[in-house]
């Protein structure tokens, strides 16, 4: 097992930490500020858009590119100052990086999908998560539950996609 000091707050699986932080260094001229023009400044070019900052962020599905694109929503993104706020912009970002059905093949004909997301408010103890099926943000209270008795608790997870209409 190997840790590291992570200032990027990014978890991976592969490749290995210290490679996914050297390719992050690749993109150290992106932007979620209005763009400058710094390529031609004596040019009048004309920007055309908002978000043209983060040109270049990459947007597949490999595990460098989902990475480098966690860091940069992580480290720009905004979030009121609130408990619902925070979470809301939590899974937001875990969005950013996840994999639909059908867009990421394995060499064994299988599909990769992100099935789950989750996340804990370390303060309150609570416990949240959405899964492929169903996005609705679930979540437990887990101070409120005996985790020192020795049963495995077990809850049901809603697989059918939650709708709220609106007539």
């Amino acid at each position: 097992m190997h840790i590291y000091e992570n200032l990027l707050n990014v978890l991976t699986n592969q490749p290995e930490f210290p490679s996914q932080y050297y390719n992050f260094c690749n993109y150290l001229h992106l932007t979620a500020s209005y763009p400058d023009n710094t390529m031609a400044p004596n040019e009048p070019l004309q920007i055309y858009g908002t978000g043209m900052g983060s040109n270049g962020l990459p947007g597949g599905l490999s595990s460098v590119e989902r990475f480098v694109r966690a860091g940069f929503t992580l480290a720009n993104s905004r979030a009121k100052a609130t408990d619902e706020a925070s979470l809301t912009q939590y899974f937001h970002i875990m969005q950013s990086v996840a994999q639909a059905d059908g867009c990421d093949q394995t060499s064994d004909k299988l599909y990769e999908i992100t099935q789950y997301s989750s996340g804990a408010n370390l303060q309150t103890m609570d416990f949240f998560w959405t899964t492929y099926e169903n996005q609705q943000i679930n979540g437990i209270h887990t101070k409120a539950l005996n985790l020192d008795q020795s049963d495995l608790l077990v809850y049901p997870v809603s697989q059918t996609q939650s709708v709220h209409f609106i007539n």
